[in-house]
């Protein structure tokens, strides 16, 4: 008899939880956010990473302005041609194997047009050497967010981009591309929360990923010094290991960084936010 109760409360309590932990087909496994720069300091140069990485990145020449929460870098604006904000290399921004990666953003294009010279937007850029890259979140012309790979095995290069309405100019927008590594029919983008239907420009995102530490390079690559400018405001900088719900995304996308990852034991997105590691 015991037996059997036991066996009923087990079923019972996995029913229960089974919604909180199943996502895209299969048990979703701990997230883990391995950057995140809120860029809220409003003046200085040195950049406080939130996560546990705690890669604090250095700016060189991007402005403060009002964010879509608090403060906000402003990049390659009025003639500046080599802003960039930077972190150190750290270990924890390598994703191989079949790894899952997210990179997150608020940005406003403040670009003007889509003129020569301005169709590639480094807005997030994990770079191993050189001009190689192993995960990128970028703008394309006439303004569709995509992502780049490059291939280990033979430096080829990979691209999904999305489809449908161009980033607005001069407002807020959240976008979000994530992955599973050498998988390409995994890559998703979500604008505000819906997402996008997409396709490949160059390569099928199926290869074997750099192993990449960084630097990473947030409004520009290669430190300001490799082109591929980003020509507007980011805000709320997020690079995760793990993968999200269009729900996930919109419930991330509802507060602040900060507010979002203080969660309680009390509140509603503990359960499912709890395990989060980030800089205390």
């Amino acid at each position: 008899m015991k037996t059997k109760i036991s066996f009923l409360f087990i079923a019972s309590l996995i029913l229960l939880l089974f919604p909180l932990f199943w996502a895209h087909g299969k048990i979703r496994p701990e997230l883990e956010l391995v950057l995140y720069l809120p860029f809220d300091e409003g003046g200085g140069n040195t950049l406080e990473d939130k996560s546990e990485t705690e890669a604090d990145a250095k700016k060189r020449g991007a402005e403060w302005v009002k964010g879509k929460y608090g403060q906000a870098l402003q990049f390659n604006v009025n003639g500046r041609e080599n802003d960039n904000v930077q972190t150190r290399e750290d270990e924890r921004f390598i994703f191989q194997g079949h790894a899952e990666v997210t990179l997150m953003a608020w940005i406003k294009n403040e670009a003007g047009n889509w003129g020569d010279g301005i169709n590639q937007y480094a807005v997030i850029y994990n770079r191993p050497e050189g001009n190689m890259a192993n995960y990128c979140l970028r703008l394309e012309a006439p303004g569709f967010p995509a992502l780049f790979y490059r291939d280990a095995a033979d430096a080829d290069w990979h691209r999904k981009t999305a489809r449908g309405n161009p980033m607005p100019l001069g407002e807020w927008v959240h976008v979000v591309c994530s992955a599973t590594i050498g998988q390409g029919d995994t890559m998703k983008f979500h604008v505000n929360g819906e997402e996008l239907p997409s396709g490949w420009s160059h390569g099928n995102g199926n290869f074997k990923a750099i192993p990449a530490p960084g630097p990473i390079d947030i409004g520009s690559r290669l430190g300001g010094n490799g082109g591929h400018v980003f020509h507007g405001s980011i805000d709320e900088v997020m690079i995760w290991k793990g993968v999200f719900t269009t729900e996930d995304i919109k419930e991330i996308m509802s507060a602040p960084g900060d507010e979002f990852l203080a969660v309680q034991p009390q509140e509603k997105l503990a359960t499912k936010w709890g395990n989060i590691k980030r800089r205390r």
